[in-house]
């Protein structure tokens, strides 16, 4: 400093120690300009000093605070390479270098290389730390965080362990410090199917900080899981309703906010479809929303209804479709018109398109089923044996049966309480000549249809997972046939029925579960807008699949990029309405 109290640009260290104040206070563009200031003065002055690394390194992490994670990156790998060739023997700067390449990475969205940066800044901690230091604890729970993100569950447990372990030893029971470890590993145990040991310390973070919503959101998986849905709601109503929405850490490089309308029940499976996507996104939980809630949503530029089953989103639905009307931005997946996709309304809202067939469905609740209100009940819905029975809101053949006896069925409805919401369909025969049952799946992004799978099996009841697809080429080899040219292998009648369920259910994604019936015309199963849509394992048999599936993503990522406010601006955002 000056004798005036001023910056003296000269002396880098001085610049240095300001920066490092700036980038503590978050005051990142102040920091930047800094570093840059120092690290010039340096590179003339004293290019082969230490302080010229530590110039680097706090400009890649003020870089990454600016959301500039390439440059991030290079300039950690900048430093690591000045490192080494200044001073290479000194193990705990390499070490604090490695964890600023792996924090880029992952922010970078590069998990593996992150993940192996990680694996190298533990095994240096370890010879360099006590084995109790809190640093190995922080390290192991970014490792585990990133093993997780991989799908290797098995290591993140492991690390998230015992980064619990290193905290309960530095810390008295109860400490704050323990509930964000004790919920990742709870996260992990679900992950596992160790329902019991997740439940354990999720409840235990909750005990710690019953304000932390991650823990309170995955305990109530857990309770979904083990079927005590009736306490997951409970737990949901508790703690949404002081809390419904949670801002998810933005990617690199956002191209805007995504605010996803979410339900308890019967949601869109979304992982794949929005983990990609590059922009910051809340996940608001409308049911639980009050007006004050939505008052304090950050700005945000296009909005999700991912809420897809009409029957267990009923309530979620309703307060979307109120939210619908005041909603200053595009609301992708209308939820009036979700509220139209339950199974006995579909054949009503797909009515007269040409060469479609779907069956008679009704929904009744469980005490029109027994006897003696249900001979009446089944002759006034026009449906006769053999038919199918399922729990409303259940998909995938969940709880489905066919039943083809007055015995069968008198036994299927004996455990039905009075209230349960039952489908019953008229089952309609679908063998190909062959005497396989083929089902076929089309999944609609922006009203247009794309093929996703075939599964071909002897059974009526066909999922792919038992069709034992992988087993058998020459079902594999058709499969791909429909995945390239789906219009060939289904004919124009097929594909002209497509195009029409895609017009008339008017969803942004949606999908279809279909036959085709020998006589060309089109079986349709389903048709909502809970389809999943997942890449299958880079090595495995499946693999050549993935084309198709991508073609799918980079529909919904287009559809996305132009529903955006044109030259980014945000429209003025409503607040104060009441819910």
């Amino acid at each position: 400093m000056d004798a005036g109290g001023t910056i003296d640009e000269a002396d880098a260290a001085t610049l240095i120690m300001r920066a490092e104040t700036c980038l503590a206070d978050q005051d990142c563009a102040t920091a930047y300009s800094l570093y840059q200031t120092a690290l010039a003065l340096l590179r003339r002055e004293q290019p082969d000093s230490q302080a010229v690394v530590r110039a680097l390194v706090g400009l890649g992490w003020t870089a990454q605070g600016l959301d500039d994670c390439r440059a991030a990156l290079e300039l950690h790998q900048t430093a690591l390479a000045e490192q080494m060739r200044i001073a290479p023997e000194m193990q705990s700067a390499i070490c604090t270098i490695h964890r600023g390449i792996a924090a880029s990475l992952a922010a970078l969205g590069r998990f593996k290389p992150a993940q192996e940066q990680y694996r190298t800044v533990l095994r240096m901690q370890r010879a360099l730390l006590d084995g109790q230091d809190p640093e190995l604890a922080a390290t192991l729970n970014v490792l585990g965080e990133t093993a997780a993100r991989l799908g290797h569950y098995a290591e993140a447990h492991a690390c998230q362990q015992e980064a619990l372990d290193i905290l309960r030893a530095n810390h008295p029971p109860g400490a704050p410090e323990l509930a964000a470890a004790l919920t990742n590993l709870g996260v992990s145990l679900y992950r596992l199917d160790r329902q019991q040991a997740a439940e354990q310390h999720l409840r235990e973070a909750l005990a710690i900080d019953p304000d932390l919503l991650l823990a309170a959101e995955n305990l109530i998986y857990v309770l979904y899981q083990q079927g005590r849905k009736a306490e997951g709601r409970s737990l949901a109503a508790q703690k949404y309703r002081r809390q419904s929405f949670v801002v998810q850490p933005p990617p690199a490089h956002s191209v805007g906010t995504l605010l996803v309308l979410w339900s308890l029940d019967g949601n869109i499976p979304n992982h794949h479809l929005l983990g990609r996507l590059p922009m910051t996104v809340i996940d608001w939980h409308i049911q639980y929303a009050n007006a004050e809630h939505e008052r304090q949503l950050p700005a945000y530029d296009l909005a999700f209804n991912l809420i897809g089953d009409a029957d267990q989103g009923a309530a979620a639905l309703e307060s979307a479709a109120a939210f619908q009307r005041r909603c200053p931005v595009a609301l992708l997946n209308d939820p009036v018109q979700v509220q139209h996709t339950r199974r006995h309304m579909i054949p009503g809202l797909l009515a007269g398109i040409e060469d479609l067939v779907i069956p008679r469905v009704a929904q009744f609740p469980g005490a029109a089923l027994r006897k003696p209100r249900r001979d009446g009940s089944l002759a006034a819905a026009g449906i006769t044996l053999p038919l199918l029975l399922r729990t409303a809101g259940m998909h995938g053949g969940e709880s489905v049966q066919r039943l083809r006896t007055e015995e069968a069925l008198d036994q299927a409805c004996a455990p039905l309480q009075d209230d349960d919401a039952v489908y019953v369909t008229a089952y309609h025969e679908y063998a190909s000549p062959d005497g396989f049952h083929r089902k076929y799946r089309m999944i609609f992004v922006d009203r247009e249809p794309y093929p996703y799978h075939l599964a071909i099996s002897p059974d009526w009841l066909v999922h792919y997972f038992s069709a034992d697809m992988e087993a058998h080429p020459w079902k594999l080899e058709e499969e791909l046939r429909y995945l390239e040219d789906a219009p060939r292998v289904l004919g124009p009648r097929a594909m002209a029925v497509l195009r029409a369920i895609g017009a008339r259910m008017d969803l942004d994604y949606c999908g279809a579960d279909f036959a085709l019936l020998p006589d060309g015309r089109v079986l349709l199963f389903e048709c909502n807008a809970t389809m999943l849509v997942h890449p299958e394992d880079a090595g495995g048999v499946l693999a050549r699949k993935n084309p198709h599936v991508e073609r799918i993503f980079s529909a919904f990522d287009v559809l996305v990029r132009h529903s955006l406010p044109a030259g980014g601006q945000r429209p003025d955002q409503c607040g104060g309405t009441a819910m």
